[in-house]
């Protein structure tokens, strides 16, 4: 019989064929490649000609490129230069590493992207532009970061703020980055294009980046969320089988009394991801339908399989 104790971790068996860090690493770099394509893409395509600015550098960019001929590329590149030396000094090797690669490669793809272009239209419509640009760009932008790289500008600006006012979180600190960009993008549409409908175009803009940032949190969280699951059943052994060797996910036994009848009932704790909890309520449900099971939405997990310890979070 396996012995069952209170607090007792059934552990997962050992991985088989795990890839190697040079793999790992690889696979991680050609989705920032894919992430950097994506991002520029939307940029050139769909930002730049409805003269829309988006949340970030690239809002300011958007705005310089507004009122000056040169290049979004090289001014995007010279802009980031002074911020990832600070990079450098300030955060670890693979955040900075991950900002050069994907600063450079964005560099390049934006100016090689406004060449290609130069004449082609997608669309006139003004909001579907702003729905497309948005869109995209959070597609972009969510492959970068959720692979350790990013854009640079205020992703790094972003992080010094949060090291410096711990208790405002990142998003909060973008929204207000964001909202200066957004005045900026108002004043030079007003007083420097003279544009008629600038207050038009400014609530477009703001659509646009509300847009991203829910695409952006979508690809970047989407799949990463996990259910806490607490399962008070009579049929332990069963269901732990279930968890462990069909599903590949770790489970720990508690010992527990039911309060009113004193009787011993085994309690499993485990924690899946989201994609993986329908699969798991079914296994309970066709092996005891009478378990009694407790479900929780996990905000953060730290350990094997889950968050770094190490790792700094925004």
């Amino acid at each position: 019989m396996k012995e069952k104790s209170s607090g007792s971790d059934r552990t997962l068996p050992k991985d088989k064929g795990h890839p190697s860090k040079v793999a790992l690493t690889l696979r991680r770099y050609l989705l920032v490649v894919a992430g950097c394509v994506i991002y520029s893409f939307g940029v050139a395509a769909f930002i730049q000609p409805a003269q829309i600015v988006n949340g970030g550098v690239m809002g300011v960019l958007n705005l310089i490129n507004i009122v000056t001929p040169i290049p979004v590329g090289i001014i995007y590149f010279l802009v980031n230069v002074p911020l990832l030396i600070i990079s450098l000094v300030v955060f670890k090797w693979r955040f900075t590493v991950g900002t050069v690669f994907g600063t450079a490669l964005n560099s390049v793809l934006l100016t090689v992207f406004q060449n290609l272009l130069r004449d082609v239209v997608f669309t006139e419509n003004l909001f579907l532009n702003t729905v497309c640009g948005g869109v995209v760009l959070g597609v972009g932008l969510g492959l970068i970061m959720r692979n350790g790289a990013s854009t640079g500008g205020t992703d790094i600006i972003m992080k010094m703020l949060h090291r410096k006012r711990p208790h405002l979180s990142g998003g909060f600190i973008n929204i207000l980055i964001d909202i200066v960009i957004l005045a900026g993008y108002y004043v030079v549409h007003h007083f420097v294009k003279h544009t008629e409908n600038a207050f038009d175009m400014t609530v477009f803009a703001f659509i646009t980046v509300v847009i991203e940032n829910m695409v952006y949190d979508l690809v970047l969280y989407g799949t990463m969320g996990s259910k806490t699951v607490y399962i008070i059943t009579d049929k332990p052994d069963e269901i732990t089988d279930q968890i462990i060797n069909r599903m590949n996910v770790g489970a720990t036994l508690l010992s527990g009394t039911g309060a009113y009848t004193h009787t011993k009932k085994a309690i499993i704790l485990c924690v899946v991801k989201n994609n993986i909890f329908p699969g798991l309520k079914n296994a309970v449900r066709d092996i005891d339908d009478s378990a009694f099971m407790i479900v929780g939405k996990s905000l953060e997990i730290y350990g094997k399989g889950y968050k770094d310890y190490h790792q700094e979070v925004l």
